[in-house]
């Protein structure tokens, strides 16, 4: 299928998309964060669907001092396109 037409098959495009995320401050110097996203995408053209593609991050932070921190960040990203038969 071409990205940038359809042709002349009719088509239908369904969205929705969300996110979550959270901060908890165990310690003072300590904060954890994290974020849960996706996007559900149904679009049916000439028998490819494509659909479910969902993030996951999160990120550690320790206050060393009021000038100097460290972090951790970690993200994965994960989709699927399948081909109609």
């Amino acid at each position: 299928m071409d990205d940038n037409s359809t042709g002349t098959a009719p088509y239908q495009q369904d969205t929705m998309i969300w996110s979550s995320s959270a901060n908890y401050h165990p310690t003072r110097p300590l904060t954890l964060s994290g974020c849960y996203a996706g996007k559900y995408t149904e679009y049916d053209a000439d028998g490819l669907v494509s659909d479910n593609t969902r993030t996951l991050s999160m990120v550690a932070v320790y206050t060393i001092s009021a000038n100097a921190g460290m972090s951790v960040y970690k993200q994965v990203l994960t989709g699927m396109n399948k081909q109609m038969t």
